[in-house]
C-alpha cells in the first residue's frame, strides 16, 4: 500500500505566507533577545549606540552640560561602560554624541539610573511611543487606527528591531516625519515645517527634502522649518554657550572624515557601495561610483517628482516616500535603521489601499531573511 507524502508548504495562500513569515521573524528576534539577555554584554552586544548617549548624558549630570562635547570626559566615562577588548582602550579616543544639545536633554535624565535599567526604561517608552504614534497617525486621517496586523507587520521590520537593539533615536524622526506628512494633507504647511525642524537630530535626512521645497516654492512650509531650527539652535547656544557649538562644529568635520563607529560597511548609502568596491579595487572606482550614483540618484528624484499637486494626498505621499527613500541611498550617513522614516507614508498608502501588500511584505522581510544568513554564516 502506497503513501502519499506531501512537501511541505504546498497550497499555500499569502496569507499563510505571511504568517509564516511573522512567526519565522517572531521566533528570530525572540532568539537574539534570549540570547542579548543571558549571555549578552550592554555596551557591545546591544545598546552601543544608547551608551553613547548616556555617556553623554552622565557628564551632564557628573560636570556641566556645557561639558556634553569634552572629548576627555566622555572619553573617562566611556572607558567604563564600553567593554573593550585587551589592549583596544588605549587607542580609544572617546565618542561624544554629535547631536545638538537640546537633543541630548532626555539622556541627563535617563543617565540618573544605572545601565542596563536605563536602556530598558528608553526601550520601553520608544516602544510605547511607537505603537501610540502609528495608531494616532492613521486615526486622526483615517477615523480609525492602524490595523493589528499591519501594525505587528511594521514593528517587525528590521529598521524597526536594530533601532531598539542599538537603542537609537529613530522613533522620534519617524513621528517628525508622519506629523509632516500629515500637517501637509491637512493643509497646515507652516505646522509641517515646524516638525520638519525635528529632522535636525539627524540632519542628513534634510539634504533632499528642503531642495524639493526650495524647487516648489513652498514658502510656508519652509518658513516652519526655519522657525523651528532658530528655536533649536537658539535653545542650544543657551545650554552650551558659542564653546560647546564650536566643539559640536568641529565634531561634525571629525565625522565627514570617518569615525570607528560609523560602520560604512553595513551602510544602505553609496557611500557604502563605494566602500565595498574601494576594498575589492581602487580608492578611484569606489569614489566614483559613489559621486556619481549618489548625483544620479538625486538628480532622478528631482526629475520624476517636479510636478507636485499639492490637492492630490496620495501624489503628495508618494513625492514624499519617494524623497526619504532616496535620502536614504545619497545621504552621507544612513544605517538600515534611519529608513523606519519611511513607515507613515507606506502606512498611509496601505490605508488607501496604493500600496502593494506584496512589496511591503518584501520590505519587511527580506532584510530580516538576510540578517538571518548573515548572522549563520557569521
Amino acid at each position: 500500500m502506497t503513501k502519499n507524502f506531501h512537501l511541505p508548504f504546498q497550497n499555500m495562500t499569502r496569507e499563510n505566507w505571511i504568517n509564516l513569515a511573522i512567526a519565522a521573524t517572531i521566533t528570530f528576534y525572540a532568539i537574539q533577545i534570549g540570547i542579548f539577555i543571558f549571555e549578552g554584554t550592554i555596551c557591545k552586544d546591544y545598546a552601543f549606540d544608547y551608551c553613547l548617549y548616556w555617556s553623554g548624558g552622565n557628564v551632564s549630570n557628573k560636570y556641566s552640560f556645557k561639558e556634553v562635547y569634552d572629548i576627555e570626559l566622555v572619553r573617562k566615562i566611556q572607558l567604563e561602560i564600553i567593554p573593550f577588548d585587551p589592549g583596544q582602550s588605549d587607542n580609544f579616543a572617546g565618542s561624544p554624541v554629535g547631536y545638538f544639545p537640546i537633543f541630548l536633554l532626555p539622556f541627563t535624565a535617563l543617565s540618573i539610573f544605572d545601565l542596563p535599567f536605563s536602556y530598558l526604561l528608553w526601550s520601553i517608552l520608544n516602544l510605547i511611543g511607537l505603537i501610540l504614534y502609528l495608531r494616532f497617525f492613521t486615526k486622526k486621517l483615517f477615523g480609525d487606527p492602524l490595523p493589528n496586523r499591519l501594525l505587528l507587520i511594521f514593528m517587525l521590520s528590521l529598521p524597526v528591531f536594530l533601532n531598539f537593539r542599538e537603542g537609537q533615536v529613530n522613533i522620534l524622526l519617524l513621528i517628525c516625519v508622519g506629523e509632516f506628512l500629515r500637517m501637509l494633507l491637512s493643509k497646515k504647511p507652516f505646522i509641517a515645517g515646524l516638525w520638519l525642524g525635528g529632522l535636525l537630530l539627524k540632519f542628513v535626512l534634510l539634504i533632499l527634502i528642503i531642495p524639493f521645497l526650495l524647487i516648489q516654492k513652498e514658502k510656508k512650509a519652509l518658513l516652519g522649518f526655519f522657525t523651528s531650527s532658530f528655536i533649536i539652535f537658539l535653545a542650544s547656544i543657551c545650554l552650551v554657550g558659542i564653546e560647546g557649538m564650536l566643539a559640536l562644529k568641529n565634531l561634525f568635520l571629525g565625522y565627514v572624515s570617518g569615525s570607528p563607529f560609523n560602520n560604512v560597511s553595513v551602510m544602505i548609502n553609496w557611500r557604502m557601495v563605494g566602500w565595498h568596491i574601494t576594498t575589492i579595487s581602487s580608492s578611484t572606482l569606489g569614489w566614483g561610483i559613489t559621486i556619481i550614483g549618489t548625483l544620479i540618484t538625486a538628480g532622478l528624484t528631482f526629475f520624476f517628482f517636479r510636478n507636485w499637486e499639492e490637492e492630490d494626498p496620495i501624489k503628495t505621499t508618494i513625492i514624499l516616500l519617494g524623497i526619504f527613500a532616496a535620502t536614504c541611498v545619497v545621504s552621507w550617513h544612513a544605517h538600515l535603521h534611519m529608513s523606519i522614516i519611511l513607515i507613515p507614508p507606506i502606512a498611509y498608502l496601505m490605508m488607501k489601499y496604493r500600496f502593494n501588500i506584496n512589496l511591503v511584505t518584501a520590505w519587511v522581510f527580506i532584510p530580516v531573511f538576510v540578517e538571518m544568513i548573515g548572522i549563520i554564516i557569521a
